[in-house]
């Protein structure tokens, strides 16, 4: 398995081998998935509750977070934004974190809905029909940690 460090040497190396001038770019540091924080158990709990009581669903891990598909069409994501990362949830709901964060797919008519257009929501970029909460307790009905 190659390292960071392995993989910085092998770039300064070939780049002392060649007649360029510039310095390799400084890859940013990669936090290893094991540091990056986890949407908080109750909170999945009731995802799986409500999510897996719709027929043919099931749960998956995803590239970060846990979401719930029909077939292969992914329809909620839950995610947790911690220290920025993952760095387009961090941008789009305008937080570095912790924050856990749910985005579900709606039909285009149900996104425009006033209520989607002010908190806790707000609107990811990469799909027109998708809205997000920044309160995935408020989304989801639970009340607030005591």
């Amino acid at each position: 398995m190659l390292s960071i460090a392995s993989c910085r040497q092998n770039a300064e190396v070939r780049h002392v081998e060649s007649s360029h001038t510039r310095q390799p770019p400084t890859p940013p540091r990669a936090i290893p998935m094991s540091e990056h924080a986890s949407v908080p158990r109750e909170i999945l709990a009731r995802l799986n509750a409500i999510c897996l009581g719709l027929p043919e669903v099931h749960e998956e891990s995803a590239w970060t977070g846990v979401r719930w598909m029909i077939g292969k069409k992914n329809f909620a994501h839950a995610v947790m934004i911690d220290r920025g990362w993952p760095p387009a949830y961090a941008q789009a709901a305008g937080r570095d974190g912790p924050l856990p964060v749910l985005t579900f797919r709606l039909p285009l008519a149900r996104v425009a809905a006033p209520k989607f257009a002010r908190a806790p929501f707000f609107k990811p970029p990469w799909f027109a029909d998708i809205v997000a909460s920044r309160s995935m307790r408020t989304a989801i009905g639970m009340s607030s940690p005591t």
